[in-house]
């Protein structure tokens, strides 16, 4: 297999996580350390690029959320090691659907990348940031305010200001996902709120009830108690 072929079985394995049929523990099937193994060397040997390294951080976060990818096995550890080895490297190169799937894959993980990670990625926000679409706006500050990870000014500044244009046109999940986030890191990091912040109100209330699941009707809830709390 070449490095097309192996992001794009790990993609693959990423969208099929969710279903009944799919392995308990997929860490353990044989034909998956395979593949793990070969990831890792095409990390070592520079093989694995920007859109592939992306493809498979976001794939292993995937499964890992989907509670079919025991993250903290051994195997597992190592290709997310070398990944993230890599992801300094490609950064640079990333476009911003690369670039949110990793912070968000980063966070399904549980997984505080390293400081030259995060500045890697905090760099790479900065360039995206004006490119951004809402999913991808709503995947970075989500990913960032789950692993409780305040961004530096610049990354902040910049995907605030992607915030501010794309709020509108934002889906009743991105909404959700999105002011659960800025009032998370204010919460717990004594993060400024941004000036996107009314906005994201106003998109919020532009949805009825139902347009919101269950899951984000409470991280509605839950941002709803902290801005009372702190504001």
């Amino acid at each position: 297999l070449n490095d097309v072929n192996v992001s794009t079985a790990f993609s693959k394995l990423g969208k099929l996580c969710s279903s009944r049929s799919f392995p308990r523990n997929i860490a353990a099937d044989d034909r998956f350390r395979g593949l793990t193994v070969l990831a890792r060397d095409m990390c070592a040997d520079g093989r694995l690029q920007a859109q592939a390294v992306a493809n498979i951080t976001h794939a292993v976060g995937k499964m890992s959320a989907a509670g079919k990818l025991a993250a903290n096995d051994a195997d597992v550890q190592d290709t997310l090691a070398a990944l993230e080895g890599r992801v300094v490297l490609v950064a640079s190169h990333m476009n911003p659907q690369n670039v949110s799937n990793t912070a968000y894959a980063f966070a399904a993980l549980g997984r505080m990348p390293g400081a030259e990670t995060r500045a890697a990625l905090e760099a790479a926000v900065v360039r995206v940031g004006p490119d951004m679409k809402p999913q991808e706006t709503a995947n970075a500050a989500w990913g960032f305010a789950t692993l409780g990870w305040e961004p530096g000014a610049e990354a902040r500044a910049a995907l605030e200001a992607a915030v501010e244009r794309v709020a509108p046109d934002m889906t009743a999940q991105a909404v959700a996902n999105t002011l659960w986030s800025v009032l998370s890191l204010a919460a717990t990091r004594a993060v400024p709120l941004p000036a996107c912040y009314p906005s994201l109100w106003q998109a919020a209330c532009g949805f009825e009830e139902r347009s919101f699941n269950r899951v984000e009707i409470s991280m509605l809830f839950h941002a709803h108690l902290i801005h009372t709390e702190l504001v």
